[in-house]
């Protein structure tokens, strides 16, 4: 019977974890879930309710370890009992949490989000919205953390910083390698390779959400008529630091207690820092 992964790539959204699966799923001694990156089996609403048995498909269990990414995982204000959910099926499995930047995270995600039609607002009335902190919270990395330590040891748990990914893969990957218990000295070309960039995003006129019942999303996006007359590019929004003080305020404390659960720093983050 095909095992369960040994590993979960937790998130966070947008901070890198399309790159990092990608990466893993070249060593010899990984398996990565087949067929789906984001498999979302902890999530109540997506997958849960399908079973241990539907799970398991996603690996044929040749490979000592096995892995998947769901950043739905690490996103506790919108989908609550993850943690609890993985400890109970998976109580000894590693835990892999990849971080970004929490402004330029955020832009990231507002971009992502329109591109799939689930945000309709402009960047300052999602800011300003009195669920903002559906989006804001997924950038609190450390409190996020917080929800896995109340079920599994510090010790399982490895953060990877997007940006150091980016600039030298081979040294991020290589402690993560060690994490997982895998050949530590094994590298590959396509770790100089950066996956689901985000360009070409576009936002769907109000006939072009229409249009999409109709015909269906990726069409509507590839077919270049249909591209071209329902859809418009996204401006990437500016993040004004001054006026969403208290923003910049809420993500340097919990920066500063991330450091501390890691070791690390993210001064690098630059607009975080005075």
């Amino acid at each position: 019977m095909p095992a369960f992964p040994t590993f979960l790539v937790i998130g966070a959204m947008k901070a890198g974890t399309y790159s990092l699966h990608h990466y893993l799923q070249h060593h010899p001694q990984i398996e990565m879930s087949r067929k789906r990156k984001e498999v979302n089996f902890f999530v109540d609403g997506f997958n849960w309710h399908r079973g241990a048995d539907w799970y398991r498909q996603f690996w044929a269990g040749n490979t000592p370890v096995r892995g998947e990414s769901s950043t739905r995982y690490s996103m506790y204000g919108r989908y609550p009992g993850v943690p609890a959910r993985i400890a109970g099926l998976l109580p000894k499995v590693k835990l892999i949490y990849a971080v970004r930047d929490p402004v330029e995270r955020l832009v990231s995600q507002y971009v992502h989000e329109v591109d799939d039609n689930q945000e309709q607002r402009s960047f300052e009335q999602m800011l300003s919205a009195p669920d903002r902190q559906l989006s804001l919270g997924t950038g609190c990395y450390h409190q996020q953390l917080l929800q896995y330590l109340e079920y599994f040891p510090a010790e399982s748990i490895h953060v990877v910083c997007n940006e150091e990914l980016a600039a030298d893969p081979r040294r991020e990957m290589k402690p993560l390698l060690r994490f997982l218990g895998v050949d530590a000295d094994f590298e590959h070309a396509d770790w100089c390779v950066k996956h689901n960039d985000g360009g070409d995003k576009c936002r769907e006129t109000a006939s072009g959400r229409f249009v999409r019942r109709l015909v269906g999303r990726r069409r509507l996006r590839r077919a270049p008529l249909l591209r071209q007359t329902f859809t418009r590019p996204i401006t990437t929004p500016l993040f004004d630091a001054q006026r969403h003080a208290d923003i910049v305020a809420m993500y340097r404390a919990d920066c500063e207690k991330l450091e501390g659960f890691t070791g690390r720093s993210f001064r690098q983050w630059k607009r975080l820092w005075p």
